[in-house]
């Protein structure tokens, strides 16, 4: 029975995972999120269903587009397995409340990263959540969460107030020290820091403003993963 739910839950959730990154790349490309058939995106051929099938959809077409036979970005497939699998794991591994609030935070801060690999900039909103989901996830009491809470804005106007960093990557991280331990987040930033590092270094195409948030993601996935070894 274990097993059943482990595999259940590693198939939904790498389909939040598609959806997300597929409502990602419509916006970013300025298309209907709605109603819309998924396209490739060099030919614009709309893709069979077995294409959309999360992880197992990429190894059927054997990376490529079947029409134009363009590369398709390993960047899928390595986020639905890796996020699915996550998640299973997490919710195998803790109690249901805990679980949810831990995976629904992996697949905002996932959102977040889309949105920041797109347009260099963060909505506010899923900011919010992600704090809201971390004060939930801790349980503090009215005292602690005061505390807590004045702690964390003060600390966000003084990074904001100083531009040490991008705002956005600032409001993540802030929100991650809060629903994880700070071994985790360091951890994470650490990781981060590296992945954007050899990016660069191994990019043809360097910029002045690199998205940060999309290897602070992948940095605490995996951590996280890590720890159930």
């Amino acid at each position: 029975m274990p097993y059943i739910i482990f595999g259940i839950s590693f198939i939904y959730i790498t389909f939040f995972v598609s959806t997300i990154m597929c409502i990602s790349t419509r916006l970013a490309n300025n298309r209907p999120v709605m109603f819309a058939r998924s396209r490739c995106d060099q030919c614009a051929k709309r893709l069979r269903w077995w294409q959309l099938i999360p992880c197992l959809g990429w190894l059927l077409q054997l990376g490529r587009c079947p029409d134009c036979h363009q590369p398709v970005s390993f960047t899928y497939p390595l986020a639905e397995s890796s996020v699915g699998l996550l998640g299973a794991l997490i919710i195998h591994s803790n109690p249901f409340n805990a679980a949810v609030s831990l995976v629904v935070f992996n697949l905002i801060l996932l959102a977040l990263a889309c949105q920041d690999a797109a347009h260099l900039a963060i909505s506010t909103w899923p900011i919010v959540v992600l704090l809201v989901l971390a004060l939930i996830q801790h349980q503090f009491s009215w005292s602690k969460l005061l505390m807590v809470t004045t702690m964390y804005l003060a600390s966000l106007y003084f990074i904001h107030r100083f531009q040490f960093m991008g705002n956005g990557d600032a409001d993540c991280i802030a929100v991650l020290s809060l629903m994880f331990p700070i071994q985790v987040a360091i951890a994470s930033i650490l990781f981060a820091s590296l992945i954007a590092l050899t990016h660069f270094y191994l990019s043809h195409q360097r910029s002045n403003r690199l998205p940060f948030i999309p290897y602070l993601f992948s940095g605490l996935v995996i951590v996280q993963l890590y720890a159930f070894i």
